[in-house]
């Protein structure tokens, strides 16, 4: 016959490992929002020093990896944008504009996964509590 006592503990210490498991994932979450956050920062940052240039002015444009290519400009007036999967001239202007909603969305979503690790530790520090309020008795 199996003690029911050990049951309860082993269903907690399963519970317990599923909400550490859930707490990482959203800490991986969390890292790649504000990877995202700053990436998206460094754009508008870059875009609203491009708003200042003039046709014909030489840049340094990153092409990935940290390798640049310098250039002179053609047309400071508008970039193109990836939107959805599809790439689309836009005026800096609107393209600042659509980077803030970015910037703004993953906001929204940083303080909604912030909510739910701050709920997951703390089941999971009530959870620890209450194993060792029923582990004191046994103690004594």
């Amino acid at each position: 016959m199996t003690d029911p006592n050990a049951a309860e503990m082993q269903q907690r210490l399963y519970e317990i490992e599923i909400l550490k498991e859930r707490a990482q994932q959203i800490q991986l979450q969390l890292m790649k929002v504000a990877e995202t956050r700053e990436s998206l920062a460094l754009t508008n940052d870059a875009l609203e020093r491009l708003k200042d240039l003039k046709k014909g002015s030489e840049a340094l444009i990153p092409i990935g990896s940290g390798v640049y290519v310098y250039t002179k400009l053609e047309d400071t007036k508008k970039v193109m944008v990836n939107i959805g999967g599809v790439v689309g001239s836009r005026s800096i202007p609107d393209s600042i504009t659509f980077i803030d909603k970015q910037l703004e969305n993953l906001e929204k979503g940083q303080e909604g996964l912030e909510k739910t690790f701050n709920e997951l530790n703390e089941n999971l520090q009530q959870l620890k509590l209450s194993m060792q309020m029923e582990q004191i008795p046994q103690m004594m």
